[in-house]
């Protein structure tokens, strides 16, 4: 009876205690679920950040291997430049043997005592760009200015400016120094009645038959200028024009005044202003210079 008695009394202590037990289970199990979402969150940004850094590994490779291929075509194409360097010198030197082998020819066209400077003729072709033409010209270091000649000169007036327009002829005839030493040699008067002369004959007819045709040229009259000529008494007042001309490699603009040279053998004179500080004159040849083409 006291054992029965003793069971009945300690069971509510036993269910007391259980319920302790489960209570307390309970409270440790809620306090670790904020741990456990930390800890799960954790390891999911852990898991991004090797994603990342897998993509940028892969992208770095990529990129390793482009400047690879790179590198590779860098040292291809020096390679191709060392060939053709070594090809180009070689070239070099052969040339430069046949430049020693051939003997080099003197250009008579340029000064040896100023290699800068041209030679001129004592006669050359002229090309005059406002005729589209070539012309005989007589290359005079006597005479300050050039002159050109203006045949039947009409002046009028263009935009508020003086202009004047005349006809020069263009000699087709080929260059003939002896023909033109003897008739420039010639006093003015006296030409046509010495040509007839058995030397004027004779050297006449080593030219070819002559074309002559019209060329008419405007320009603008850039000022007028006094002329005292050795044979007369009087100043001339001639019109002076601006013009381009080219002798040989020589291309200058030149100042000209038009004059009456129909008894002159020569329609265009050069003076000293055109050829100073870059031509000097071999009066013992003429014709250095060949015509221009158009």
């Amino acid at each position: 009876m006291c054992f029965k008695r003793a069971n009945r009394s300690g069971t509510p202590h036993l269910i007391l205690s259980l319920l302790s037990i489960f209570t307390l289970a309970g409270c440790t199990l809620n306090s670790d679920k904020p741990m456990l979402q930390a800890i799960q969150s954790l390891d999911a940004r852990l898991e991004q950040r090797i994603n990342n850094l897998e993509e940028q590994n892969q992208a770095q490779s990529t990129q390793l291997d482009q400047l690879q291929l790179q590198l590779k075509q860098s040292d291809q194409a020096t390679s191709q430049l060392k060939a053709n360097q070594n090809k180009l010198l070689v070239l070099v030197e052969e040339k430069n043997k046949d430049t020693l082998r051939q003997p080099e020819t003197p250009d008579t066209t340029q000064s040896t005592s100023n290699p800068d400077k041209v030679i001129l003729g004592s006669k050359e072709w002229v090309w005059l760009d406002a005729a589209q033409a070539n012309f005989k010209a007589r290359i005079d270091s006597g005479a300050t200015t050039s002159s050109i000649h203006a045949s039947d000169p009409v002046f009028f007036e263009r935009n508020g400016e003086e202009w004047v327009r005349f006809n020069l002829l263009v000699d087709e005839t080929k260059e003939n120094p002896q023909v033109d030493e003897v008739k420039e040699n010639l006093p003015a008067d006296e030409n046509k009645e010495s040509l007839q002369t058995d030397v004027a004959k004779e050297n006449l007819q080593t030219s070819e038959p002559k074309e002559s045709k019209g060329k008419q040229i405007e320009a603008p009259v850039v000022r007028w200028v006094r002329i005292i000529q050795a044979s007369a008494k009087d100043a001339e007042r001639r019109p002076v024009i601006q013009a381009w001309v080219q002798v040989g490699g020589l291309r200058e603009r030149a100042e000209f005044t038009l004059a009456d040279r129909s008894k002159m053998t020569f329609q265009i004179l050069l003076g000293r202003e055109f050829f100073k500080d870059i031509a000097l004159i071999d009066v013992g040849k003429s014709y250095i210079h060949p015509k221009q083409k158009p």
